[in-house]
């Protein structure tokens, strides 16, 4: 039984956690400062518990969680976020003196925590859980997004299989020479009318084939399509010896995940393929289900039963004395209370130790004898991404190649926590819950995870063509002789500002946990 959890916590909970008296169970409404003080109270006290560096939190008297009412009106999810953020100030980490939430380019944002709103789809924030839905059902926008690959020159960077553009015979490379009409240009300007543009209903185009230049003109329709996340796969030639490509877009729910890459690692196995290629350079996370999935899809059979992961939660989780959880009630499909010993089971009957919690490899298909597989990574690279490759470390030569459309040495978002959602009346509370570390007891790597090889991320070129700078650099590795080292690209240096166009290649997932994963405390 696939099991989801919500919430029962509202304001009676907030009311006897801080000594109150007792109130009746209501929903906030927008200016209701008592209920917004409620509320405030409640995101500090799970915090206080759950959130995995609780220990270097102030005390509820220091913090004052009401004081985050005061101040300019405004919604209450804006206070809220407000709250939250303030409290991701007080965890440090030592190696760098900075703390583990500092977004590395949203000044004002937890780089991991959240809090969102599930009835209002605007609350959700690109860099936050925006993906969430899409990760379990359908996808709402073309399936498209943009970069400049050179001064007047945009390029499509992806094309989701099922959307609109990838219906249209669209893929990465493609250049875009018109915008309803207008013609592209490097420029603010431009980019602010295409994300206008590629945000409305419908939107005409004027296309360039990538490989052969031949123009058409295509108009997509907004639809909402079910998720498709194998971008592309390859078979590729290296010196004799058939090396897989395929580029993965986001861990959607295994079930979905499987039914694309099931097939293909059944074809990969038939070829006789030892050396393989995962381009996960937009892949920003997902279901942590699909990453035990695909890492047993990948792992040599030597690794089966050993340690795959293991998840740390702060001590009081561990110890079963984060009393707070009793107020999440768990439930089934149907939204009904799951029973354990004929009563409603809470969150707080789960086992949260590090033993409980620990993944271990189950190797039943996918290419049992790989010699190598290599990473594509970029800075959009988080989360189930970094788990995946931090799990497969300890029993393979696992090679990371990094791009970016700057240039430079290339590391990984840096996104080594999780969580599950935590209801706060109506707003869903996404707070670091816990770390993930492999069998070598590695996993810190909050400031990512750095590329062996850094190149340009060149979007004239599909995902899997030798041409690509990633490719192409894996290959000069395997066949040297018949991939000399590749030349620096036009794109250096060329002056142009780069800005990537669309809803798609930005977004972080993070690594979603489910109820049906965790265990009962026996």
């Amino acid at each position: 039984m696939r099991i989801s959890y919500s919430l029962l916590l509202a304001a009676v909970l907030c009311a006897a956690s801080c000594r109150k008296q007792d109130r009746e169970e209501t929903i906030p409404l927008p200016g209701n400062r008592e209920a917004l003080s409620l509320l405030l109270d409640s995101v500090y006290l799970y915090a206080q518990q759950l959130y995995y560096w609780n220990k270097q939190l102030p005390s509820f008297e220091q913090f004052a969680p009401r004081s985050y009412a005061n101040g300019a009106p405004g919604a209450d999810l804006d206070h809220l976020r407000k709250e939250l953020f303030e409290l991701t100030r007080f965890a440090v980490n030592p190696a760098t003196g900075q703390p583990y939430e500092l977004h590395p380019y949203h000044t004002g944002l937890p780089k991991y925590s959240t809090i969102v709103d599930p009835r209002d789809p605007s609350s959700y924030k690109p860099e936050e859980l925006s993906a969430v839905e899409a990760l379990k059902a359908g996808v709402g926008n073309f399936g498209l997004s943009l970069a400049a690959a050179g001064d007047n020159d945009i390029r499509i960077v992806t094309a989701s299989k099922g959307g609109a553009a990838a219906g249209a015979g669209l893929k990465r490379g493609d250049r875009v020479q018109a915008v309803n009409g207008r013609t592209v240009a490097t420029t603010d300007a431009f980019y602010s009318y295409a994300s206008t543009a590629l945000s409305g209903a419908t939107v005409k185009l004027e296309m360039a084939d990538g490989k052969s230049g031949v123009v058409k003109q295509v108009t997509l329709v907004n639809i909402t399509y079910a998720p498709n996340p194998l971008y592309k796969e390859q078979l590729l030639d290296a010196g004799g010896e058939k090396i897989g490509y395929f580029a993965y877009e986001r861990f959607t729910e295994e079930q979905n995940t499987r039914a694309y890459l099931d097939p293909l690692f059944k074809r990969f196995a038939q070829q006789g393929v030892r050396t393989l290629i995962v381009d996960l350079r937009y892949n920003g996370g997902g279901f942590q289900n699909t990453c035990r999935y695909l890492a047993n899809m990948i792992v040599p059979v030597s690794a089966d039963g050993q340690v795959m992961f293991k998840e740390y939660y702060n001590p009081l989780m561990q110890s079963g004395q984060a009393t707070i959880l009793k107020q999440q009630y768990i439930l089934d499909g149907g939204g009904n209370p799951v029973m354990v010993d004929g009563r409603a089971a809470t969150l707080n009957d789960i086992d949260y130790s590090v033993e409980a919690n620990t993944s271990k490899f189950e190797k039943t298909g996918g290419l049992a004898a790989l010699k190598r597989v290599y990473f594509i990574v970029s800075g959009q690279t988080a989360s189930a991404s970094e788990l995946l490759i931090n799990s497969l470390k300890p029993y393979m030569d696992v090679r990371l190649i990094g791009v970016s459309y700057q240039g430079g040495a290339v590391r990984t978002y840096g996104k080594p926590v999780g969580f599950f959602d935590i209801s706060v009346n109506r707003y869903k509370l996404y707070l670091s819950l816990y770390q993930n570390k492999n069998a070598k007891e590695e996993g810190d790597f909050f400031a990512g995870m750095p590329a062996d090889v850094s190149v340009l991320d060149d979007p004239s070129y599909d995902f899997g063509d030798v041409r690509d700078p990633a490719v192409h650099s894996i290959m000069n590795i395997e066949a040297p002789g018949q991939y000399p080292r590749a030349m620096a690209t036009a794109r250096t240096g060329a002056g142009f500002p780069v800005r990537a166009v669309g809803p798609v290649a930005a977004t972080q997932y993070g690594l979603i946990k489910q109820v049906s994963e965790l265990h009962l405390r026996r």
